[in-house]
């Protein structure tokens, strides 16, 4: 399931990216290193899948997921 991004100041980005080392990261952005929430496994049935807050930058804009992202 591709996020819902809405915009956030280059500020925000950066003050997430530096809070804690980042979960997952690559050339579009990151997801911050403490799970946001766990989500309920299809195949187990538990409630072990974690979530991410994520964060992206395109060009010169920056974006924040408005829901948790899965890794």
């Amino acid at each position: 399931m591709t996020p819902t991004l809405k915009p956030c100041t280059e500020a925000r980005y950066w003050e997430m990216l530096e809070i804690i080392p980042p979960a997952i990261m690559d050339g579009k952005g990151f997801m911050v290193g403490e799970p946001w929430s766990h989500r309920q496994c299809t195949v187990s049935q538990r409630h072990d899948q974690p979530t991410f807050a994520g964060f992206f930058k395109y060009g010169k804009q920056f974006f924040e997921a408005e829901n948790p992202c899965n890794s």
